[in-house]
């Protein structure tokens, strides 16, 4: 199982910024894979739910990841302020 997820949050203006960006970067791929735009890191991981290992909690662990993620780079960039 093969994807190209680009997850879009925030305004239009940035979706669609981002929509572009995942079809240049589909186009210079050495293989056409099928990709797909979501709005949401929830949705990303649902797709890719049935590839992901249940041994692992699967899109769960996936979505708490990010979200972990975000915390660690949002307290990251206060204290470069």
């Amino acid at each position: 199982m093969c994807h190209q997820i680009f997850v879009s949050e925030g305004s239009a203006v940035r979706a669609t910024l981002i929509r572009a960006v995942g079809l240049a970067l589909s186009m210079l791929g050495p293989v056409a894979l099928p990709f797909e735009y979501t709005t949401s890191v929830d949705e990303a991981a649902l797709i890719i739910a049935p590839g992901l290992s249940l041994d692992v909690a699967g899109a769960k662990a996936l979505t708490g990841t990010v979200a972990g993620l975000r915390i660690e780079l949002d307290q990251y960039l206060e204290g470069a302020r």
